[in-house]
């Protein structure tokens, strides 16, 4: 079993055991009123009755995270982020370069990008939850199939970028400016798969402008139902669409590794990064899952 699905079936033992006690309380309420006969010419008594909504409040289960992962033509991971949702209404994501460097169990170290080829969808995760601090709840990986069927149900979208973009493909180029685009899912598709002049660090930019746009079409029922159709797997995603998200990028800084760019993670802004944006998703004693 997983450290996340270990702490998962302690969180569910620990909601069991919260259910257990409170239908313990109700049932000696019940006991305690069949077992006392009611007098109608009694004096009513001095203490008042307990409310229903003085009981104990049911225990609720806190936001969920998932990661949610773009596996590229050549099967490694192009893009990913960490979304949580809090669980009313809000939420935040954090953008990982593809290119960081991650410690992975029984790999060592290793580019995000070749952590699921080498291994699995669940080292992926583990290596994001060691990075990152939280407990993931569920993993998503698309492939490219998977993306243009999700994205060109939404037809088009408006585009907001911060900067000027300039993707490279086989399909030749794709170059926008700064500020509002309205752009086509084939576009949209362009920008996440093709390979960009920008650093990977920048590249996130990109990546959040877009899935912005994204999430924004999918609010549309309409649309949603046609995605999840076609990709069920982001039942989560497609959800949360309404959901108000803060964006960070995970703090990295540039380091020469393996004969090329590759960034390294500075432990402690990234810890003050998840401790920002999603404090309720951190896993141990200081967070709250």
């Amino acid at each position: 079993m997983s450290a996340a699905s270990e702490r998962r079936a302690r969180r569910r033992g620990r909601l069991g055991q919260a259910a257990v006690v409170l239908l313990a309380v109700v049932a000696g309420l019940v006991a305690a009123s069949a077992g006392t006969p009611r007098d109608r010419d009694a004096a009513p008594s001095s203490a008042p009755e307990r409310a229903p909504s003085d009981l104990e409040p049911a225990v609720e289960e806190p936001g969920r995270v998932l990661l949610l992962a773009h596996r590229g033509a050549d099967g490694r991971t192009a893009a990913l982020l960490a979304v949580g949702f809090a669980g009313d209404g809000t939420g935040s994501a954090v953008l990982v370069p593809s290119s960081t460097l991650v410690e992975v169990p029984s790999l060592g170290t290793q580019a995000v990008a070749d952590v699921e080829p080498l291994g699995s969808p669940e080292l992926l995760e583990a290596a994001i939850e060691r990075v990152l601090g939280i407990a993931v709840d569920e993993t998503v990986v698309v492939d490219d199939a998977a993306l243009v069927a999700a994205i060109g149900a939404t037809a088009r979208m408006q585009l907001e970028l911060t900067r000027a973009v300039r993707v490279d493909d086989r399909f030749g180029g794709i170059a926008l400016d700064a500020g509002v685009h309205d752009v086509d899912a084939t576009t949209a598709v362009r920008l996440l798969t093709g390979v960009e002049t920008a650093t990977d660090l920048e590249r996130q930019q990109t990546v959040q402008s877009v899935i912005d746009a994204w999430r924004r079409r999918l609010v549309d029922e309409a649309v949603a139902a046609e995605v999840l159709a076609l990709v069920p797997e982001l039942e989560t995603f497609v959800a949360h669409a309404g959901d108000r998200l803060r964006y960070a990028t995970l703090p990295v800084e540039p380091v020469s590794a393996f004969g090329a760019t590759r960034y390294q993670v500075r432990a402690a802004d990234a810890a003050a990064v998840v401790e920002q944006v999603f404090p309720w998703a951190r896993d141990g004693e200081a967070g709250a899952r």
